[in-house]
């Protein structure tokens, strides 16, 4: 357009305004399904989880350590503080177990958006990132721990945020990615610092191999945010274990010696769908044909990896999802690997990072299928098959597979309610007997030893101890033996022996009650009750 002529002067026109980018729609958008995923998982948790579970051993130590109305459990080498620091809050306020499980439940949900979050930008398809946090938080360990106050789904959490910063580091220099890297990991050292050395190692070898993260700035985050969380656990060592390496040591033994386990990965496979802990772990139970078809995406699990890595590659997207994966081998090698035993619990951080190149495959799949060619780059062998598809732009296989990949994720999130129900819902021997304690006069001061003790010691406001070292405390308090034994030889003389309720399907369990603190012990047999 021609400048118009005012008073001899030519008044350029006015420049053309940029033609508006259209906004995307907010349901089109992955943040905006991550925290729709992120909202449900409390939700589930607060239905299926909060209402119905009792503490559990290592749950009761840690609230009590915090806890104002019961005194604080022993302290183990092998334990770390950053638990306690999370549920402080809700535990001095109240002792409702209901309320400790809502709370960590919002508390998880706001964890998983954080944790996925700096991967929205860190990959090319944003869409993988919702999908991933649906595939975690969908698993019955996920539903159940995110609201138990036990360490490891916050590790989950933060492993995936500080790997995805330190792949948002290697794409572009952002000024808040060595921050984002370091507090994660610091988190996770305050939590589990042998977890936070696991996520530290691929990390550090990345940078030491890959030339886009080769950067001082990023290595000293990773070491600096390992030291600083880990600086609590490092000073309690030397002021009540002896030192570092003592404390290590101590820990180790408590684990029942960290090393070489070559039978830890059955171990985990036998505590795929229960028990909660698999200590000592037997493997026959490996052999039931019914529980193989639930085990089948754990056994599937690292295929998919693979082949995501292999996608990746080919799409050039391998600097994004190899670091996720290779930090899920890392931490998932320590608990396959050097302990010789099991807990469903110990993988969460791997599956909350594996997640990320499955979603990143189940994505892409489908993506291919809408063109032949990229059908063929993603199978190269299918030629043959491949060939009986429709014309290159046809739409009706790609639904095909939506369908069934949406079919099969159902069904694998129906069997893990049906694990998480029937998890949940088990039978709970601890509230009955400390009913039964009560009212057998077992009062403040106490101390129980033998299983269930730490339960019970939470909800009677007991202390433990060891069964040997039983006896010489019984004449200062109430002292308490359970034991699964109806003639248990550790009991003391006068010691009363009073069977415990027992829920069905719960073996029988007994209680030798010693006599009262300034009592004579009867001169009853003491075996056998009144």
């Amino acid at each position: 357009m021609r400048g118009q002529v005012v008073d001899s002067t030519v008044v350029p026109p006015e420049p053309a305004p940029a033609p508006s980018r259209p906004r995307t729609p907010l349901v089109r958008r992955a943040g905006f399904w991550l925290v729709v995923v992120a909202a449900a998982y409390p939700a589930a948790m607060l239905v299926l989880v909060a209402p119905h579970l009792p503490l559990g051993a290592d749950e009761s130590l840690y609230a009590s350590q915090v806890s104002p109305r019961v005194p604080a459990l022993a302290w183990t080498a092998a334990r770390a503080p950053g638990i306690t620091y999370l549920i402080a809050p809700i535990v001095q306020l109240t002792g409702s177990v209901t309320a400790l499980r809502s709370y960590l439940a919002v508390l998880a949900g706001v964890a998983l958006a954080a944790g996925y979050w700096p991967w929205l930008r860190a990959l090319r398809r944003p869409a993988v990132v919702p999908v991933a946090a649906l595939l975690f938080a969908g698993l019955w360990t996920a539903l159940l721990y995110g609201a138990e106050d036990l360490p490891n789904s916050w590790v989950a959490f933060a492993a995936v945020a500080a790997t995805g910063w330190f792949v948002r580091y290697g794409q572009r220099t952002a000024r808040l990615a060595p921050l984002g890297v370091a507090v994660p990991l610091a988190v996770i050292a305050l939590l589990r610092p042998s977890d936070a050395g696991w996520v530290a190692l691929p990390l550090l070898a990345t940078i030491a191999l890959v030339r886009r993260w080769r950067r001082p700035s990023l290595a000293l985050a990773v070491v600096g945010g390992c030291l600083a969380g880990a600086a609590d656990w490092i000073v309690e060592a030397y002021l009540r274990f002896g030192g570092l390496a003592a404390r290590l040591h101590e820990a180790s033994r408590q684990q029942g010696g960290i090393g070489f386990h070559p039978l830890g990965l059955l171990y985990q496979l036998r505590a795929l769908n229960g028990p909660l802990l698999c200590r000592p772990c037997s493997l026959h139970h490996l052999t039931a044909a019914h529980a193989w078809p639930l085990r089948a995406w754990w056994l599937a699990l690292p295929v998919l990896v693979v082949a995501a890595l292999v996608v990746a590659r080919r799409q050039r997207q391998l600097a994004a999802i190899a670091p996720a994966a290779a930090v899920a081998t890392g931490i998932g090698i320590c608990y396959l690997g050097t302990v010789d035993y099991a807990a469903p619990r110990f993988l969460l951080p791997a599956y909350a990072l594996a997640a990320l190149p499955v979603a990143s495959l189940l994505v892409a799949v489908p993506a291919a299928l809408a063109r032949r060619r990229a059908v063929l780059a993603v199978l190269p062998r299918g030629r043959a098959v491949l060939a009986v598809l429709p014309a290159a732009r046809d739409q009706r296989a790609r639904r095909a597979v939506l369908v069934a990949l949406v079919l099969l994720l159902a069904l694998h999130e129906t069997a893990q309610l049906a694990s998480l129900r029937r998890i949940v819902h088990r039978p709970d021997p601890t509230a009955a007997a400390a009913a039964e304690l009560r009212r057998l006069g077992v009062r403040r001061p106490c101390v129980l030893a033998g299983p269930r003790r730490t339960q019970l010691a939470y909800r009677l406001g007991c202390t433990t101890s060891p069964p040997a070292g039983l006896p010489a405390l019984a004449g200062r308090r109430q002292a308490v033996l359970l034991t699964w034994h109806r003639d248990d030889h550790r009991a003391g003389p006068g010691w009363r022996r009073h069977p415990m309720p027992r829920p069905h399907g719960v073996a029988p369990w007994y209680a030798f009650l010693a006599p009262a603190p300034g009592r004579r012990p009867p001169g009853t047999d003491a075996r056998h009750p009144a």
